[in-house]
């Protein structure tokens, strides 16, 4: 993303390079849920997982979107 942002004029590969990185990203988020599916799915059928553990990581996952999201926006 930094090959569109620099001072000067913008590189006329700038549109390839914004793809391959965004692409880079989408494939990590995609390689990421393919790795922890099954762990899920597994954890999933355990009996004795504790209700209590699956909502606060739940609510962790949702605070560090918020933070992630509002730094971002507006620091």
């Amino acid at each position: 993303a930094g090959a569109i942002a620099g001072p000067g004029p913008v590189s006329p590969d700038a549109p390839w390079t914004l793809f391959g990185f965004n692409l880079g990203v989408e494939l990590a988020q995609l390689a990421l849920v393919l790795l922890a599916w099954p762990l899920l799915q597994a954890w999933r059928q355990c009996a004795a997982r504790p209700d209590a553990l699956l909502r606060w990581t739940g609510a962790a996952g949702v605070a560090a979107g918020v933070f992630w999201t509002l730094t971002r926006s507006f620091g």
